[in-house]
């Protein structure tokens, strides 16, 4: 590969992406929104195939090198003015800038640095054309309807929201195929909206619940700077995350397709929706009542994942939520909770943590997360931590805890997260359990049980916040392993 100094490089970057992936409550919208940018770096790719070279492209980003005696500048006002035309693209926006200063790696961060200030000197949004109709767009409430047919059940659909929509009906068969290098005949279908996606009568008080889980990578960008010098180091990295990505999704569908639970009421789609995939960034929406297991699904999957000897951890954000919650919400609930799961200034960045919560009606909050935290752990909030997820993950435990809790009366474990939640002596609670789930045997229920299940799915906590253990078994109750058929509480 050639990493001679002053070889231009040219980096394109879907920017401003709340404007597209958060403006409207539609799961086919915001689908297709992601499948654009990921599509328009490959486009780049294939229709100036003689002039750049691919070096790294991921969900919204690509950096190429220019090749032979190509005119950087020329190159980048065709890709510019080609993004900013193309029916689909053009509702999108993005940078491209040229560099060809020092080594490969300064290159790579001047270009960062390029993309940044071109974003801060163009409009954040891509503009429609003027005069299209006089009324406003149903879906996103912002841009101008474009006078065309109505979309599902909304009268006025702006042009930018029906282009999203119909390449995310179109296109997502062909996302699966690409990344698992399979024909779309041999793929199941996948559900297309949230309501299918959630519908059961098979789980009591999970049905129409969702699980949005969002894994963010730590310190990848760090890993980059220390082992991607050339260009060599950064196709092996691209190689290598792109591998363990693949295979992950792999794994995942083939858990779907084999789980009852994943198959929507008529049994022909999975009830799984991919909204992020690509760089550091994965987020998923699954059924609530498989929320906790895919999340373990992935940890346990990812646990062996490594780059030049360095271990690739994640930070993830669970929310429990019932369909109807804003979908923008809820999706930037997951990454606070993935960035809480960090640790202040990256602590916990060398391990597997993430966080969760659970949100019983369609309201969301509205003040700051560690605010909402406060307010509803009381004094408990100052000693919470993200959840560590321990080698060997618990993921293969999991099936084990149902029938350990099922028998157990739920209101006194509730009775005592709510005195811990409180501050007040939880002695008479905790004797009370004792005296409810014991078996006549020396040793207490209750540490019997924690030791059996509390610590084996929540590990890390110190013993001085004990409470948190039967919080968090209180808190997921409902949401761990749970099985069809079975009574609500």
């Amino acid at each position: 590969m050639n990493d001679g100094n002053g070889t231009a490089m040219l980096r394109i970057e879907g920017v401003n992406l709340a404007a597209v992936l958060d403006d409207t409550d539609d799961i086919s919208v915001r689908r297709g929104a992601g499948l654009l940018l990921r599509q328009a770096i490959l486009q780049i790719e294939e229709r100036w195939q003689n002039e750049l070279t691919a070096v790294s492209t991921g969900a919204s980003v690509g950096l190429f090198r220019l090749n032979g005696d190509t005119k950087a500048e020329d190159i980048r006002e065709e890709v510019a003015h080609y993004l900013n035309h193309d029916e689909n693209y053009r509702h999108l926006t993005f940078v491209v800038d040229i560099d060809r200063s020092g080594s490969f790696a300064e290159r790579r961060e001047a270009l960062i640095a390029k993309n940044r200030f071109r974003q801060l000197s163009q409009p954040s949004l891509a503009l429609p054309a003027p005069g299209l109709s006089d009324k406003v767009c149903d879906y996103d409430r912002l841009r101008p309807a474009d006078g065309g047919a109505k979309l599902k059940k909304r009268e006025h659909a702006s042009g930018s929201v029906r282009a999203r929509f119909e390449f995310g009906r179109k296109q997502r068969q062909r996302f699966y195929a690409d990344e698992l290098g399979m024909e779309e005949s041999e793929l199941p279908a996948f559900t297309d909206d949230l309501h299918e996606l959630t519908d059961s009568n098979e789980y009591g008080n999970l049905n129409e619940k969702m699980a949005v889980i969002y894994f963010d990578g730590n310190k990848f960008g760090e890993i980059q700077r220390d082992f991607c010098k050339d260009e060599k180091g950064q196709a092996e990295w691209d190689s290598a995350l792109g591998n363990y990505r693949r295979g992950y999704l792999q794994d995942l569908i083939l858990l779907a397709r084999e789980d009852e639970a994943f198959l929507s009421p008529n049994g022909e789609r999975l009830r799984l929706e991919l909204l992020l995939w690509g760089g550091d960034e994965i987020m998923l929406v699954v059924p609530a009542w498989r929320g906790f297991e895919v999340l373990h699904h992935f940890y346990s999957r990812s646990e062996k994942w490594t780059f030049k000897g360095r271990a690739l951890r994640h930070a993830g954000g669970l929310v429990f939520c019932h369909r109807k919650t804003p979908i923008p919400r809820v999706t930037t609930l997951a990454k606070q909770l993935a960035e809480r799961a960090k640790g202040e200034k990256g602590k916990f960045s060398k391990e597997n943590r993430y966080d969760y919560l659970v949100l019983e009606s369609i309201d969301f909050p509205a003040e700051p997360l560690e605010q909402f935290l406060e307010k509803r752990y009381g004094s408990m909030a100052y000693d919470q931590q993200p959840l560590l997820v321990q080698s060997p993950p618990p993921y293969e435990f999991l099936p084990s805890v149902r029938p350990i809790l099922d028998p157990l009366p739920f209101r006194p474990f509730r009775a005592l997260a709510e005195s811990l939640i409180q501050g007040v002596d939880c002695e008479k609670r905790v004797a009370r359990l004792n005296e409810l789930i014991g078996d006549g045997t020396h040793e207490e229920a209750l540490t019997k049980l924690e030791k059996k299940v509390a610590r084996r799915l929540f590990p890390g906590i110190a013993d001085e916040h004990w409470g948190w253990r039967w919080l968090h078994l209180v808190e997921l109750w409902d949401y761990i392993a749970p099985q069809p058929t079975r009574s609500p509480r």
